[in-house]
């Protein structure tokens, strides 16, 4: 008979120290932190009852916008149409180099 997996709930804080702090509060001190990738990526984790349930807490963070926007490719070229033509061009949603290990972190 396999048993169902446990609840886990993720919460994301803007800043590192706000996740520390809020899981230090909550968990009385009993959060450990969990590194995952390369940096100071990772994510606090405790046990927690909600409404008589228990789950593991996992907080983590982001620092700013995880995601970015820009035009598709040419339109993201200073002086590659008139800007009024940007109106109408589409645009497309990623993650930046520099913030793919905040995506890792939160994949995992």
């Amino acid at each position: 008979e396999r048993s169902m997996p446990g609840i886990r709930v993720l919460n994301v804080a803007e800043k590192p120290s706000v996740a520390r702090e809020a899981s230090k509060v909550l968990s009385r001190n009993s959060a450990r932190f969990k590194r995952s990738g390369q940096g100071n990526t990772g994510a606090w984790e405790f046990q927690y009852v909600v409404k008589g349930t228990q789950c593991t807490m996992v907080f983590t963070s982001v620092a700013g916008h995880l995601m970015s926007t820009d035009f598709q490719e040419p339109f993201n070229k200073w002086r590659s149409c008139a800007p009024v033509e940007l109106f109408s061009k589409p645009i497309c949603r990623y993650v930046p180099k520099s913030k793919k290990n905040l995506e890792t972190n939160l994949r995992s």
